[in-house]
Order: C-alpha cells, then sequence, then structure tokens
C-alpha cells in the first residue's frame, strides 16, 4: 500500500465534501480529492472503465444525493466493470435495510452522517483496503492450491464418539463402517478395543489416556484391523467433551486412513533407493518445493500483527514459534471502539492448507467486525458462532478442524469477556496476586460436527489493575521434558511466579523454561502464547546521574537507603545487590573512567520496584553469567557482582549490548 490514502468524494453537495474533508484535515496520513456535480456524470457512461483505469485512487467515497442514479446503481456498475477500488456510503438516512442493499450490491462500508466521527471514518477507510487486500491474497493463495483443494475434498474421514464412564461406543458416522466393515448396529455398544491389532505398545495407550484424562487432546496413529481381519492405518486425533466445564461425559474420535498414504512411503523409499544416480534432480525439485514453502511461510507471517496497540496502562505481548516450516498457529489483537479483541486460532493442518485456513479465519472476523458491523460491543460467543457457520458453509473437508479462543477487553470498563473452541489450555490470568483458570468448555469448530451442537458460551470479569492473563495454544502444554509432559500446572506456576514483571520480560522468562522443547525436533506442535497486562501506576521513582567514581556511589548508597525504606523492609539485602552492579559499572563498563556516567533509575510500582543501572561501556557477553551458580573460588570479571544480585532480587535481566542491567523485586 501507499504511504498516502487517496480518498476520492462523489457528490454534488458542497456542504457534505466539506464535512469528511473537515474530518479528515489533521490526518497527514489521507488526501482527499472530489468530483462535483458538473464531473460525475461521467460516472454513469461507457467510459467507466477508461476514466478509472489509471486513476490514482485508493478509496471512494458516495453520498446518497445524486440527480440521476442512486448509489445502489453506481456501485453495481463499479462491480459489473470489475473496478478494484473499495466504495463507501457516507448517507444521512440512518436506515438498516438501506445499509443492507449497500452490502449486497458490493459496496463496503455504510456509515450515517449525523452520527459519524473521525475515528470510525478512519476506520472505515482503512478496513476497506485491508479487506480489498486480503481478497486479492485469498484470490492468489486459491489460484495456487487449486489442486492441493480437490485432493482435501476427497479424503475419507471416520468420526467415533464413546461414553467416557464405560469407553463404549455411542455414535459412529457412516464413513466408520466404509471404513472399519462393521455396521452401526454391530458397533454400538461395544468397545473401541475390537479394533485393535495388538501392534501398539504399552506406554504408547498411557501417554494416550494420561493426555485425554488431563482434559487435552491426543494426536497420534493408529494400525487397526478391520471386520475382515485386514490391517489399515489411521491419523487419530481424540479429545475429550466436558460437562460444567470440568466433568469428562464422552471422548471425540477422528480417524483419517492413511494406509495408502503409508504404502505410497514405502514404495517411495524402495523407489528413491532405484535412483539414486538421479540425485541431482531430486535435489533441484526438493529445492523448488522449498521456494514454494518458503513463500507460503512468508504469507503465513504476514497476517500476523506488526504493531502493539498504544493503550494506556495496558501491555500486550505475544510469542510465536512454528514446529514445521509452515505453521498451523495464529494471533491477532484489535483495538476497536474503546474495545481490545484477542484470539488465538490452532488448526488441525500443517503447511499451506492450515495457512490458508488461518487466513480465512482472520478475514471472516473482519467481515464480522467490519461489514456486519459488529464493532460497538464485540461478543466473543458472537463472533464465534458467526465463524463455525461460514466454516461449515465453506465446506471444508472433515479432517481439518479450526480451535480459537476469543477476549474483548472493554478499555472503560476494564472488563473481561472471553469465549473457547476446543482450546483445551485455559488462560492463566493473575489477579490481586491470585491465580484464576478461565476454564470454559467448547467444541472445535469443524464441519464433521454438526452446526447446531456449535453453539458456545461466554463468561465475564473483572480486570483490575496488577492482572497479567497469559493465553496459549497447546504446544508447550503437550510438549515432552525428559520424558514427562510440560503440563498446565508447571506452565501456570511460571506465569504465577513472574506474572508482574512486563510482557516483555514475562515472555523471556517462558522461553527460557521452554527453550529445550524449542530446540527438540521430537515436540512437533507450534507453540504460542499472547500476554496481556493491566500494569499499576508508578508510586514514586527517582532518577540519578553519577561519575564513574566509588565515593558517588557510596553517597547514592546512603541515600537510596533511606529512601526505599518507605516502600520495602528489605533494603539492605536490596542495596547489597544494587551495590555491586553498579560497580560493575564503574570497573569493568567505564573501567573507573571518571567522565563516564551511570545513569541510575529506579521505580517503584504497587508490585514491585525496579532498578535500572546503564554505564557507556561495550557491554560484554552476559547470558553465560546469568545461568552461572555461586562459586565462592572463582569470583571473575562480572560474574560476582550478578551472583550477588541475583541472591538479592527476584529477578535480572540485561539489554542485548549488555551495557545495562535491570533488576526487579517483588514487594
Amino acid at each position: 500500500m501507499n504511504s498516502t490514502v487517496r480518498v476520492l468524494i462523489v457528490s454534488n453537495e458542497k456542504k457534505i465534501i466539506s464535512f469528511i474533508q473537515n474530518l479528515l484535515v489533521d490526518d497527514r496520513t489521507i488526501t482527499c480529492s472530489y468530483l462535483t456535480n458538473f464531473e460525475y456524470e461521467v460516472l454513469y457512461t461507457d467510459s467507466l472503465t477508461n476514466y478509472f483505469k489509471n486513476a490514482q485512487i485508493d478509496v471512494m467515497i458516495l453520498t446518497d444525493n445524486f440527480q440521476q442514479f442512486s448509489n445502489l446503481e453506481l456501485i453495481k456498475l463499479f462491480k459489473r466493470n470489475r473496478l478494484p477500488i473499495p466504495i463507501i456510503v457516507i448517507s444521512k438516512r440512518n436506515e438498516t435495510s438501506l445499509a443492507v442493499e449497500v452490502i449486497k450490491a458490493g459496496g463496503d462500508n455504510f456509515l450515517v452522517q449525523t452520527e459519524l466521527t473521525y475515528q470510525q471514518l478512519v476506520d472505515a477507510i482503512y478496513s476497506a483496503m485491508q479487506t480489498l487486500e486480503e481478497k486479492r491474497q485469498l484470490e492468489k493463495i486459491q489460484a495456487e492450491n487449486q489442486k492441493l483443494l480437490k485432493a482435501i475434498e476427497q479424503s475419507p474421514v471416520s468420526i467415533m464418539i464413546t461414553k467416557a464412564e464405560t469407553d463404549h461406543i455411542e455414535y459412529v458416522n457412516p464413513m466408520f463402517s466404509k471404513l472399519t466393515g462393521y455396521s452401526k448396529e454391530e458397533i454400538i455398544g461395544k468397545s473401541p478395543s475390537v479394533l485393535n491389532s495388538g501392534t501398539k505398545k504399552t506406554f504408547e495407550y498411557k501417554h494416550l489416556w494420561d493426555t485425554i484424562l488431563a482434559g487435552l487432546t491426543w494426536k497420534g496413529e493408529f494400525l487397526n484391523r478391520k471386520k475382515d481381519g485386514s490391517l489399515f492405518c489411521t491419523s487419530a486425533v481424540i479429545s475429550p467433551i466436558k460437562i460444567n466445564n470440568n466433568k469428562i461425559s464422552h471422548y471425540v474420535g477422528i480417524h483419517q486412513d492413511i494406509t495408502q498414504q503409508k504404502e505410497a512411503e514405502l514404495q517411495l523409499k524402495n523407489y528413491a533407493k532405484k535412483l539414486e544416480k538421479k540425485s541431482k534432480q531430486l535435489e533441484e525439485a526438493y529445492q523448488e518445493i522449498e521456494d514454494k514453502i518458503q513463500r507460503a511461510r512468508q504469507l503465513h507471517r504476514h497476517f500476523f500483527p506488526i504493531k502493539i496497540p498504544a493503550i494506556k496502562h495496558i501491555e500486550l505481548d505475544a510469542y510465536y514459534q512454528s514446529a514445521h516450516k509452515i505453521g498451523s498457529d495464529y494471533y491477532n489483537y484489535v483495538k476497536i471502539n474503546n474495545q481490545l479483541l484477542i484470539y488465538i486460532v490452532d488448526v488441525s493442518g500443517s503447511g499451506i492448507d492450515g495457512a490458508f485456513i488461518n487466513i480465512f479465519i482472520r478475514q471472516k472476523i473482519n467481515r464480522f467486525l467490519y461489514v456486519e458491523g459488529h464493532t460497538k460491543q464485540i461478543s466473543p460467543k458472537g463472533l464465534l458462532n458467526f465463524l463455525a457457520q461460514h466454516f461449515i458453509e465453506e465446506k471444508f473437508p472433515d479432517k481439518y478442524f479450526a480451535c480459537l479462543y476469543v477476549v474483548v477487553l472493554n478499555l472503560a470498563t476494564k472488563q473481561l469477556t472471553y469465549s473457547n473452541a476446543g482450546i483445551q489450555v485455559p488462560p492463566v490470568l493473575i489477579r490481586q496476586k491470585e491465580l484464576i483458570s478461565l476454564d470454559l468448555g467448547g467444541l472445535p469448530i469443524s464441519s464433521a460436527i454438526p452446526l447446531e451442537l456449535l453453539l458456545y458460551e461466554e463468561k465475564s470479569l473483572s480486570f483490575d489493575e496488577d492482572s497479567t492473563l497469559v493465553i496459549s495454544t497447546d504446544g508447550i502444554i503437550e510438549s515432552v521434558i525428559d520424558g514427562e509432559m510440560f503440563g498446565i500446572k508447571r506452565f501456570q506456576a511460571i506465569v504465577h511466579d513472574y506474572w508482574y514483571l512486563p510482557p516483555s520480560e514475562l515472555k523471556k522468562v517462558i522461553n527460557l523454561h521452554i527453550e529445550p522443547i524449542v530446540k527438540n525436533i521430537k515436540n512437533h506442535d507450534d507453540i504460542t502464547y499472547v500476554i496481556l497486562q493491566n500494569s499499576s501506576k508508578t508510586i514514586d521513582k527517582k532518577e540519578l546521574l553519577i561519575p564513574s567514581d566509588c565515593c558517588a556511589l557510596e553517597l547514592v548508597v546512603k541515600q537510596l537507603s533511606k529512601w526505599l525504606a518507605n516502600y520495602t523492609n528489605e533494603v539492605n539485602k536490596m542495596i547489597v545487590g544494587f551495590n555491586e552492579m553498579v560497580y560493575n559499572s564503574i570497573e569493568h563498563g567505564n573501567k573507573f573512567d571518571v567522565t563516564k556516567k551511570i545513569n541510575i533509575k529506579i521505580i517503584v510500582k504497587k508490585t514491585y520496584i525496579t532498578f535500572t543501572i546503564e554505564d557507556e561501556g561495550y557491554g560484554f557477553e552476559w547470558p553465560s553469567h546469568l545461568k552461572r551458580s555461586l562459586d565462592i573460588m572463582n569470583f571473575e570479571e562480572r560474574g560476582r557482582g550478578i551472583i550477588f544480585a541475583k541472591a538479592s532480587f527476584d529477578y535480572i535481566t540485561y539489554n542485548q549490548k549488555g551495557n545495562k542491567v535491570s533488576l526487579y523485586k517483588k514487594i
């Protein structure tokens, strides 16, 4: 897109033109031009296409006061001529029926002049441009992946529901009978074990049951036996269904026959051995595939949020790590009408198909907000119900499903409303130092599940000052470290211990704990989480600039000791670590050069005190020093000061260069 948005206003009333221009007069990112009643008559002629073929216009605004034709006729004329210019209608008439007709005709938005504000107009302009860009991207993806979509539509999927209490089958779909040879009457009431081939190990079944009994989704493969005794291989997803958000009543198993795929893989291996002489051709083909995957990966990442919204006392951060070359997770946050919408997505596929579904979800959510007009009071459950309906109408193959968690924060009342569609990991909320697990059930969105079952709930609670919320997909929880599942409790404990940190620092702590997962190639799920924090106001602060002199340090220590006593009873402990870190900056950072300064900042909040110490040195390689344990026989370089600081404070971190350290102490 251009850095400046070019808007054309079409109207025969100068008052309306002036009204719109006055709304946008202070916005330097938008320039306006207009057609008067002497110029716009050309719009209704056959020369329309030629007139706008090379027009330098990004968005067109129409008013409803033409002499010859209505807005609807003009919009339809634009669409017949396939002119890719977004159209916004501004009307004096506040009529829902007129708005509906405008959207049906192909308009991008309908605004009422008497209620129009600068922010609404700007949002509408950028939303129209974004929608146009998304349509172009979707068309590009659809054109490149027609063959893939045809293959997806023909994929067979089997559905089985069992009762948790008895482990008896209560329901199977027709594809189950086609796949296994058992009729519905033969299999209802029996255990799924009738399909066992005896090839799966005991520890594999133990991991399966540990996962679903913990309320999580298990993914894996089975080698099963049909009624006629023949073997077949399936890729399976088994998810628990909960009653009252805690008791598991049933399990849903979705199975895809991959027997031919396994046989093809075996044939491919045998065939590859015979084609060793053609390795060069295979390498070229592989490189071509890699290039396409890279383009798809870039497209997927393109739709992630680039900029964090600036909101007073509200801080945001997020993390995403793909387990595959193209990931299947996605997150986004949108600030609109004094509301902050956050959603996190985990789709069943990986690769190009997973990226395609994520883009589809984002486009439908934007339609829910900006086209359907649900922006004044965003309902998470309303959004999920809307998305479920369109997902099923799109007729995605049954093997694909999407899990979402949706959160809306009212920035005025600090009311948090949330809804869930299949995310198994409950978000962690720390409010007034208390851990709250936002348990809320909800089935994944899938064409394999009837729409009448996809009715979602929503709950609300206050998101007070000094509250931190972490929303995550199951990538961290279901990963294995040292033979054990990472688990929800371990994740909650990390957030509970460090919730007071700013989101950027809390993300560092979480990533430090999950570093083995990210590096472990055996963990095959994306890792995604979003952090939302309502930070407390600053109670007091102090900033000092001192020379690289030990005498100056002594004076500062005396001054701070008295000042800190007003806020904590651990002054002596903190001063020890603080003194060591400032001395490090004097000795190792500024090399005792008294012309160089040490910048000291202390901020006191209700939940913590933070010290920032910055010298003018070149920095150092600090991560290895932070990992050292106490060794009284080896205080080399900055190691001694860091060890004392770790003992004196709850959290310590450096900037990338290594010449600025931040020390955090909980109150």
